[in-house]
């Protein structure tokens, strides 16, 4: 009688599957390919590729993020008078209301609102900054230099929200460095004090928090350095003495990033920066600062925020020229009463 009911389920399942089967209407690729977009415009091959990637770029969405073709805006670019340089390549612009109901599409975003949001919406792509005073009927503004083809997809994507990561150096850093005079001696004692604290990690609980505290604060809810700061967080111990009860699996742990982290180093120089982030830059679109000027502000593990002033050394990347790397003064620009964004 059992086996005789199974039966009687699995058919009728086969049969409700049938008339959904028979509904379904065959998709084409020339289908896939007007829904994502009219790429026509675009003679080469290698762009067109590309473009044709932009949509399948991993983003987090929501059904709440819609915007109709009355909610947004074409700018225009912020260009010298020749033409010759786009000062706004990218950079578009978000209200503070609609930025408020991006943050929900953020995985791990703390409630917080951030300063910009790096994007797909309807063939453009780039980064928007919250714009406190844009007018009350558009939740975008876009630039001519983010259009990279024409889509009716009007549901706006977030890739990424500003935040806070580790600053480290890499070859192409050091090698630029290296050329605009500072010393060897500079980046191997950096190395070496890296690879003590590394060894330290395995040790030392205070060492490894401070070390996974840094992953912690950017990285998504599963990642694995989370669930180690997690853990410790909690109560696990490793590395301890014989009056303390130690946890296998954390040490296994502790020790299995430990080698990724030297690994990391020796393959790409990857060395820790303290006292560096590694942050989003975009146009400031105030015009508050000066030529030579840039405003940062940045959020701990803990939640503080702070803002940087004085000289700092601001790279980009990639980093190839040795223009990429400049040395600018941070100021602590004028902002709105209240204004938590980092």
């Amino acid at each position: 009688e059992v086996h005789a009911e199974e039966a009687v389920g699995q058919a009728a399942v086969l049969a409700q599957d049938a008339v959904r089967r028979v509904e379904v209407r065959p998709v084409a690729v020339d289908d896939i390919r007007a829904w994502m977009g009219d790429f026509s415009a675009i003679k080469n091959v290698a762009k067109f590729a590309a473009r044709m990637g932009q949509c399948f770029s991993c983003t987090n969405t929501s059904g709440r993020l819609l915007v109709s073709k009355d909610e947004f805006e074409e700018i225009a670019d912020i260009k010298t008078a020749d033409n010759k340089y786009t000062f706004s390549d990218g950079i578009g612009m978000i209200s503070s209301s609609f930025a408020k109901e991006a943050t929900s599409a953020v995985p791990n975003h703390r409630g917080r609102l951030p300063s910009a949001f790096q994007i797909r919406f309807a063939g453009y792509k780039g980064m928007v900054t919250v714009s406190p005073n844009m007018e009350p009927h558009l939740k975008l503004k876009l630039r001519p230099s983010m259009r990279k083809f024409q889509s009716d997809h009007l549901q706006l994507e977030i890739i990424q929200a500003s935040r806070l990561l580790p600053g480290h150096l890499n070859r192409q850093i050091i090698l630029l460095l290296a050329t605009l005079g500072v010393k060897e001696r500079v980046f191997i004692d950096l190395q070496k004090r890296m690879t003590s604290q590394l060894d330290d990690c395995v040790c030392s609980e205070k060492v490894g928090m401070q070390f996974l505290a840094h992953e912690h604060c950017v990285r998504d809810v599963g990642a694995p350095t989370t669930l180690l700061h997690s853990m410790l967080k909690s109560g696990f111990r490793f590395g301890g003495t014989a009056h303390v009860l130690t946890e296998p699996f954390m040490e296994a742990m502790m020790l299995a990033y430990r080698n990724c982290r030297l690994a990391q180093l020796e393959d790409k120089a990857r060395i820790l920066v303290e006292k560096a982030a590694c942050l989003h830059g975009v146009l400031d679109e105030s015009g508050h600062l000066d030529y030579g000027e840039v405003h940062v502000r940045i959020r701990d593990s803990e939640g503080r925020l702070a803002v940087v002033t004085g000289p700092v050394v601001v790279a980009k990347n990639p980093c190839l020229h040795p223009g990429d790397v400049r040395v600018l003064v941070a100021m602590a620009a004028p902002e709105p009463d209240g204004d938590d964004r980092s």
